[in-house]
């Protein structure tokens, strides 16, 4: 059942992500924003408020983990029934490293939930590995193939993954907008994002007694954090050396919701800090209103058979809502049109005729259809016209026209040189009867 639902909501994203998320250029903050890669989107308009090297190849460092987690809700019954036991192999990898982990040792079982709590909340290298090694039937780089394929029927068109974790390697690299499309997905699932956002958890191993606290190393989540805004859920955050610091999160204010990305933060003041100024920009700069009327005038088109009209008025299909700057004039906003360069009569009022870009300077703000605004009728005389002068401009009337008149040259030189011989003929009959 899971599977299947799963299956659903991912066949559903995808419908979402490729027809209601616009990579039109994105509004500029105030400020400078010191991440090298960066994307800001209203989730509920699907609209790209901001964005920075979007398509860039990155390194997602613990970022990865939201790819693993998806894999683990995809391939498991039921979180709490399937038990892990966590091979000894897995942490060879991270010897001598300085790595997190999410307190669990070689040789505990721990259920497929708490793998994900440790990979979520403690950002547990160890936990990711265990999934990897669980699902990939023994073999991590079989679950770094499920990776790649799951990102590919996800959209993501600059992903590699080589591992579970994130830990750096050259050949393990996405994008932002690919990491927007994953997280993306992954929070339709049910209750992830709940876990995303649990400050501690109590993890276990199965058939012991005592549990360990994990903590959130989300700091923008955590009360304690003087980092912490309240208006703030999950998702993730990510750090390497390589990189530098890594977060996403999620964001509600007065029925506003947006996801933000930042990839490369120097440090962890200045990731938090830029997280909350972004998000704070977003929510006291726009708002969702409409900005068009189904009476308004967008243009008009060429028109063909209509007796006394050759043109004919647009207006929009729809009232037309977009996500805007809470300033703005939408007398200022223009349509740039997609339509034929002409229409035949008939034509009815409420006739899609096209499409027109809304923009408002250099924004893009979206795309709707256009419309006849009244109703024409046809005109029989004006459409005989038209084939008849078709018909007279054609290549074959123009041939035939053509030949007949060189035949009727002919005839006439013909009937000349005729004429001519007949008169010699009479002149020379005349004279010998003289």
């Amino acid at each position: 059942m899971r599977k299947r639902l799963l299956a659903f909501l991912s066949v559903f994203f995808i419908s979402f992500c490729f027809l209601n998320i616009p990579a039109y250029a994105a509004y500029m903050p105030p400020f400078d924003v010191d991440a090298t890669n960066a994307m800001l989107v209203n989730t509920d308009t699907g609209k790209v408020v901001y964005e920075k090297n979007a398509d860039d190849k990155i390194y997602p460092a613990s970022l990865t983990k939201i790819m693993t987690t998806i894999l683990a809700y995809e391939n498991t019954e039921d979180l709490d029934a399937t038990e892990v036991k966590v091979p000894g192999y897995i942490y060879d990898e991270f010897y001598g490293l300085d790595v997190s982990h999410a307190g669990i040792e070689r040789g505990d079982v721990v259920t497929m939930r708490n793998l994900i709590y440790g990979m979520m909340v403690a950002s547990g290298n160890e936990a990711a590995s265990a999934v990897a090694d669980y699902i990939g039937g023994g073999s991590i780089p079989a679950f770094a193939d499920m990776m790649n394929q799951r990102a590919k029927e996800l959209g993501c068109t600059g992903t590699n993954f080589v591992n579970a974790h994130g830990l750096f390697d050259e050949d393990h690299y996405t994008t932002v907008r690919d990491l927007y499309k994953i997280t993306s997905y992954a929070l339709t699932i049910d209750g992830l994002l709940d876990i995303c956002s649990t400050p501690t958890y109590q993890m276990s191993a199965v058939g012991q007694e005592d549990p360990w606290t994990i903590y959130n190393r989300n700091s923008i989540i955590r009360t304690d954090s003087e980092y912490y805004y309240q208006y703030a859920k999950g998702v993730k955050t990510g750090s390497l050396p390589e990189v530098g610091k890594n977060l996403i999160t999620t964001a509600s204010k007065d029925g506003y919701n947006y996801l933000l990305l930042l990839i490369g933060e120097p440090d962890t003041d200045s990731l938090y800090t830029q997280a909350k100024d972004i998000l704070e920009w977003a929510f006291d700069s726009f708002t969702v209103k409409a900005v068009t009327d189904v009476n308004d005038p967008v243009g008009e088109i060429a028109l063909k058979y209509a007796w006394g009209q050759d043109s004919l008025q647009l207006r929009p299909e729809t009232v037309y809502t977009a996500l805007v700057p809470d300033n703005i004039d939408v007398a200022t906003i223009e349509y740039e049109l997609s339509v034929p360069d002409y229409i035949e009569a008939p034509v009815e009022k409420g006739q899609v005729i096209g499409k027109a870009q809304l923009k408002w300077g250099t924004e893009v703000l979206g795309e709707l259809n256009v419309v006849a605004a009244e109703s024409v009728s046809k005109s029989s005389l004006l459409v005989l016209a038209d084939k008849v002068k078709s018909v007279v401009f054609s290549f074959w009337f123009k041939f035939t026209l053509i030949v007949v008149l060189i035949l009727i040259i002919l005839y006439i030189l013909l009937l000349l040189i005729r004429n001519n011989n007949m008169r010699k003929y009479k002149r020379v009959r005349k004279n010998r009867n003289l």
